[in-house]
């Protein structure tokens, strides 16, 4: 079981260069103020900018991320991460992510720096993160 795993991640639109995803909201992501936990926010920004990065199947792993958060998430029953590329070079992909929850007001901005280490992407093991496979669990809420 891999750490993503943890997360039911799945994902609303992708093409190559925007990717929102969603995680249903768990109790256990809540800190002591009953706010969403800033790891479990900067975990979804991660792994949205992450996909978006790997979207042409580069094996392209985090290489940095600033997190600004704006204000505190709480009272939704998801959590979304819409993630942007801003630059695709031939060595490094930039991405901004908002991450926000059902009333679609942003909680936090990231911008990371992926590195591209070959041009392969490698699956899931367990088969159970958003993209394994060689495809993407999906959803599609049109109120959304």
């Amino acid at each position: 079981m891999s750490f993503n795993d943890q997360f039911d991640i799945e994902i609303k639109e992708i093409d190559e260069d925007n990717l929102i995803l969603r995680c249903k909201m768990e109790e256990n992501f809540l800190n002591e103020i009953n706010t969403v936990h800033g790891g479990v926010i900067m975990t979804l920004a991660d792994d949205a900018s992450g996909f978006i990065a790997s979207a042409k199947k580069y094996t392209a792993p985090t290489l940095s991320m600033t997190t600004h958060f704006l204000r505190p998430l709480m009272d939704t029953s998801y959590i979304y991460a819409k993630a942007k590329v801003i630059k695709r070079g031939s060595r490094i992909i930039t991405v901004d992510c908002e991450v926000y929850g059902d009333d679609e007001k942003i909680a936090a901005i990231t911008r990371s720096e992926f590195a591209i280490i070959n041009s392969k992407l490698s699956e899931s093991s367990s088969g159970d993160m958003a993209y394994s496979k060689g495809k993407y669990k999906t959803f599609w809420d049109k109120n959304k």
